[in-house]
């Protein structure tokens, strides 16, 4: 885990392309729960934990296995009669085993974990890094980026610093590639924006992965597409050295999740993708197949930003400077109070839960390691972040006075002791 320059005290909030702009479009009207109502923070929690729970019980199983596995591999290193070469490697795999199992309790207890509660602590902990300078406390938030304006900002920046620079990069490249064809006409690459969606369920999970399966078959027949339209961008196998039968093209997916006309919840995927000129009627085709006939149409828009710089270089600017916001703005957007009930937020926190919200090509991020300013040299991570579970007892017993009963036992006051194999008694924990 590494920090961000974001986390850093003293680090400024520009980019390169200079300041980052505000954020008055993605400001909710609310901050760490100030304006929500208790029952609908009660909403959410029960809507988590009700989505959640089987995850946690299978950490919880996961946990227990490895334990006794580190008690098995512990008995065989204090063995007097074994090898010492032996009881080293015993030991190595007892200390694996007990940092697995630290791992999984933490994470079953994060599940558990009250969202208000954990919101509600965000920059009330830190943790230690080092350089050449020496150790430095750094305050890190909640990681709720769909709920804490905070972290929701922090996040904003970050992946507007990633974006413009893995687009630069790409550009150039296939700028580059576009010259040695000859600067063919028809043939120069190009950024569009396209959104993908598809008929509403009821299920915020389901419908995340019917469009997450029907771009992965889109992106082959655009592939094929652009490979046939322009031969010489076609993709070389790096073992052979022969052609293959399409052209790869770089792009860049997020996620957006809104309540939807009906209630129900209503995601979509915003894509930037940069490709040539190609006949894309087709498109529509494929994606109405690959969805299921979910989904009648593919919306494809060019990215006009720039068009009225003077020179080439100056357009790409622009619309690289374009394309970053965009993906920042739909990666960073949240969860909004106008729209969402408490019990939908719940169910689309839970449907995202350990899935990327942004997602692109192969090698097409690029992620560089937060260094000093003073030193040059980048930051280890001396000491992880500090508990931030505050006062799980007194969600414990908010989920208790609400009106409605929790459809599981709320796990928080016997996690907060420490013993996961509680949570779900006797029967769950073997």
């Amino acid at each position: 885990m590494q920090p961000t320059q974001r986390d850093l005290p003293g680090e400024p909030d520009d980019v390169e392309s200079g300041a980052a702009p505000p954020l008055p479009s993605l400001q909710s009207n609310f901050r760490h729960g100030g304006g929500i109502t208790g029952e609908w923070w009660s909403d959410l929690d029960r809507a988590w934990w009700g989505e959640v729970h089987g995850k946690a019980r299978a950490l919880v199983v996961r946990a227990r296995r490895a334990r006794e596995r580190e008690a098995h591999a512990s008995a065989r290193a204090r063995d007097p009669g074994i090898d010492p070469q032996l009881a080293l490697g015993w030991g190595r795999v007892a200390t694996a085993q007990r940092e697995r199992v630290a791992r999984l309790e933490a994470r079953a207890r994060s599940l558990a974990e009250s969202r208000e509660e954990r919101v509600g602590t965000c920059g009330n902990s830190a943790m230690t890094v080092s350089c050449k300078c020496g150790p430095r406390r750094v305050v890190v938030g909640c990681g709720q980026r769909w709920l804490c304006d905070a972290c929701r900002s922090r996040y904003y920046q970050t992946i507007r610093r990633v974006s413009l620079r893995s687009w630069r990069t790409r550009w150039q490249e296939r700028h580059d590639q576009w010259r040695a064809a000859g600067r063919r006409a028809g043939s120069a690459w190009r950024y569009y924006f396209i959104r993908l969606s598809v008929a509403h369920s009821g299920d915020v999970g389901a419908d995340r992965e019917r469009i997450l399966r029907g771009w992965t078959e889109a992106r082959e027949w655009i592939w094929r597409a652009i490979g046939r339209e322009h031969p010489y961008y076609l993709d070389v196998n790096a073992t052979t050295g022969r052609r293959k039968q399409g052209a790869s093209f770089p792009f860049q997916l997020t996620w957006e999740a809104t309540a939807g006309t009906d209630g129900l919840g209503h995601v979509h995927a915003h894509v930037v993708v940069l490709w040539p000129w190609f006949d894309w009627q087709g498109l529509h085709r494929v994606w109405v197949q690959a969805t299921e006939d979910q989904s009648n149409h593919v919306r494809i828009e060019a990215v006009r930003a720039g068009s009225g710089a003077q020179t080439e270089h100056a357009r790409a600017r622009d619309a690289v400077v374009a394309v970053a916001d965009y993906v920042a703005k739909y990666a960073s957007k949240g969860v909004t109070l106008e729209t969402f009930d408490g019990a939908l937020a719940g169910r689309t926190l839970a449907a995202f839960y350990c899935k990327r919200v942004v997602s692109a090509s192969r090698g097409f991020l690029f992620y560089e390691p937060c260094r000093c300013r003073e030193c040059g040299c980048a930051f280890d991570l001396r000491e992880p972040p500090e508990a931030r579970r505050v006062a799980l007892a007194q969600m414990s017993r908010r989920i208790a006075a609400a009106p409605r009963a929790s459809p599981y036992e709320w796990p928080a006051p016997v996690l907060r002791m420490g013993d996961v194999s509680r949570v779900f008694g006797a029967r769950d924990a073997v």
